[in-house]
């Protein structure tokens, strides 16, 4: 009977392994397959051709490092806190703040991309010669962008369905009028110069007014960010001359509330600045 017992026992903690081998293998094919992928689509994308795989071995390795450092150097729980929140969100914002760049730039490029095709298109070149001398002489991103338009149309791929990649890469307004205007007129046959002379000249007034409004609005920037940073100075300076209080402090729930609630409003407080002066140009 015990025999029998033991038995029985191992087969199922057999089983178990079994299971939770098949469990990790899925976990891990589903994790290739969705995050791993669409990380390296996002960073092809910008035109980075890193391995997602590597960035990430070296990311977890610098967190471990830093948490090393801090463990060595006694510090507190509310640094460790401090230093995961920092690493744990530095790629996801190194990677919004590099895509915003690029997007920005593309749009800064795209009226004189536009000029550029239509003078092409009036000296009687064609549109993807007029493709291919922006892909020659503009810098990146735009140079990169239409480059890769131009192999897609070597490989087969029509006009529209080119275009429909590009504003899907780049999704803004400017991109979808740009889109717009060189797709219809290229299965209509109508007059494209004027139209695109038209368009850029637009895109231009936009820029300009979106360049006024920062202007305009940098001084409350500048406020918002100051209010942000002052609270959390001053606590750093408390936490210098008077170390022991402010120990005492975060070892009680009271203190633990008062953190809490400081850092809430104040993303809450910068969130509303943002947002209030994030004056978007209708044209």
């Amino acid at each position: 009977m015990v025999t029998f017992i033991g038995v029985m026992f191992g087969v199922a903690v057999t089983l178990l392994v079994n299971a939770c081998q098949s469990a990790l293998a899925s976990l891990l094919k589903n994790y290739q397959q969705t995050y791993e992928n669409k990380m390296q689509q996002g960073l092809t994308e910008l035109f980075l051709f890193v391995p997602v795989r590597q960035l990430l071995v070296f990311w977890g390795i610098s967190t471990m490092v830093v948490m090393l450092v801090l463990l060595a150097l006694n510090s507190g729980w509310l640094s460790y806190l401090g230093g995961l929140m920092i690493f744990g969100a530095a790629p996801w914002q190194l990677y919004r703040y590099l895509r915003k760049q690029r997007d920005t730039s593309f749009q800064q490029q795209l009226p004189d991309a536009l000029l550029l095709i239509a003078n092409s298109l009036r000296s009687g070149a064609s549109l993807q010669s007029a493709m291919h001398f922006i892909s020659q002489e503009m810098p990146a991103p735009i140079g990169q962008e239409f480059s890769l338009l131009l192999r897609q149309l070597r490989l087969g791929l029509t006009i529209e369905a080119a275009l429909a990649e590009l504003e899907h890469r780049l999704p803004s307004i400017d991109c979808t009028r740009m889109v717009a205007a060189i797709s219809l007129g290229h299965s209509t046959g109508g007059q494209q110069a004027p139209l695109l002379e038209r368009l850029a000249g637009s895109m231009r007034k936009k820029q300009h007014l979106q360049q006024r409004m920062q202007s305009l609005s940098a001084q409350g920037r500048m406020q918002g960010r100051v209010m942000t940073i002052l609270p959390v100075f001053l606590t750093l300076v408390l936490w210098v001359i008077e170390t022991s209080t402010l120990e005492q402090l975060m070892q009680h729930p009271l203190g633990w509330l008062i953190a809490s609630s400081m850092i809430i409003m104040l993303t809450m407080g910068q969130w509303l600045i943002n947002r209030m002066l994030r004056i978007q140009v209708p044209l």
